[in-house]
């Protein structure tokens, strides 16, 4: 994350019987595994076409994984490489796309099979329109319907199916949750789904970039093998937005983002045996943190340290930002997110609120929060997810790098 700069995030709170609430930041954080210099050779050259050769990543840190053999063991290659004791459950990926499905526009283009707990059906035509009516899926061209779960299963990679407005491959699961609602999953194999994370965590970039390209790539693929299963009750294992990663689709794919996934396939990160958890950001503010400062629940991780970061930062059109509260918006925000997040009650009127402590690397650590009687701190990211933003209604706190003003009349 970048050096601390002279302009911060900037956090505002208006108190008049009012309050305003002000932040101010430097970007949208996500913490990143530094990868070595040397982890891959000579830049591309600039041009407009891909490389026509990639250079091999050193084989300390490539994990080749085996595409045709589920809960199969992965090694590192090459003749001074150690076996790394690390298992992978499956090569695919379970995205939920939507909650609450019901009148979202869903089409499905190609032959698909489409399977229930009783039955199966193969359409062979090439276009389908699908609703969900009272825990049914309805196929408007088959006149068929489905009680759910239901999975729509393309026959070839040539099968897309569209939910709003975006086009996924492969298969499509509606299915309902633990709450009893319904929900769209995209389930697809690993590297097709980099495809669509690539162009939103990293760009649209050109042949100058394609060593990042890569990077990225290997650093979103060990995020994704990490996450397989844990909200395996939940019938998913990634959210689709910010949550986890950025995914839409084939939308926005482009030539030079794919082949940067294929050069690097099936490449992960390990550190002891085990895939390290690769959080990443897109904008620092000039130092990384100790994650342990941000997420004290997570405990020591001897690679996510605090370093000095404070290059290519300040052109992010997020690197400055500002939120801004009345005292009645901040009151309404925490009466919801206290209780999701901290479980307390976040009910009465805002007395006060300030940053408790600052961690080492400019973070804000604790804030500090009076309403309703009670004071609460909140500590390190959670702080992003209790103020979240006026200017964008449910989006978390851009960083936990701000100052805060409050105003008072």
């Amino acid at each position: 994350m970048r050096r601390l700069l002279t302009a911060v995030p900037f956090l505002c709170i208006l108190f008049t019987g009012c309050m305003t609430p002000a932040v101010k930041g430097e970007f949208a954080e996500r913490p990143v595994k530094r990868l070595p210099d040397s982890l891959f050779s000579k830049p591309a050259a600039v041009s407009d076409v891909i490389p026509q050769e990639v250079p091999p990543a050193p084989s300390a840190i490539e994990m080749p994984l085996s595409p045709a053999v589920a809960d199969s063991p992965f090694t590192t290659s090459g003749a001074a490489a150690n076996v790394a004791d690390v298992r992978v459950s499956r090569n695919t990926v379970k995205v939920l796309l939507a909650t609450g499905v019901k009148n979202e526009s869903i089409t499905l283009s190609g032959k698909f099979v489409i399977r229930s707990e009783d039955e199966s059906v193969e359409c062979k035509e090439e276009r389908y329109t699908v609703s969900l009516n009272g825990g049914r899926a309805n196929i408007k061209e088959a006149d068929e319907k489905f009680d759910l779960p239901v999975v729509f299963e393309p026959f070839d990679e040539n099968g897309r199916f569209t939910i709003n407005g975006n086009s996924y491959r492969g298969k499509l699961l509606f299915t309902v949750n633990k709450n009893g609602a319904s929900i769209a999953v995209n389930e697809v194999s690993i590297e097709d789904y980099l495809k669509g994370v690539l162009p939103y965590e990293i760009g649209t970039r050109d042949s100058s970039y394609f060593e990042a390209l890569k990077v990225q790539a290997i650093i979103a693929r060990t995020y994704t093998y990490s996450r397989l299963d844990n909200q395996r009750t939940d019938g998913f294992d990634v959210y689709s937005d910010q949550n986890d990663q950025v995914y839409k689709g084939t939308e926005k794919e482009y030539l030079l983002a794919n082949a940067a996934v294929d050069a690097t396939a099936d490449m992960v990160v390990s550190c002891r045996d085990s895939l390290i958890q690769s959080f990443y950001f897109s904008t620092s503010p000039g130092r990384t943190a100790n994650i342990e400062e941000m997420w004290p629940d997570r405990g020591v991780r001897t690679y996510l340290r605090s370093v000095p970061d404070s290059e290519f930062n300040t052109t992010s059109p997020h690197f400055r930002w500002e939120e801004s509260w009345t005292r009645h918006q901040l009151e309404k925000i925490l009466h919801k997110t206290i209780p999701s997040v901290l479980k307390g009650s976040g009910s009465g009127s805002l007395e006060d609120i300030s940053i408790a402590e600052t961690a080492e690397c400019g973070r804000v650590k604790v804030v500090r929060i009076e309403i309703g009687g009670r004071t609460y701190e909140v500590k390190g990211d959670k702080v992003r997810w209790i103020l979240t933003r006026e200017s964008a209604p449910g989006q978390i706190l851009k960083s936990a790098f701000f100052t805060l003003d409050i105003k008072r009349h």
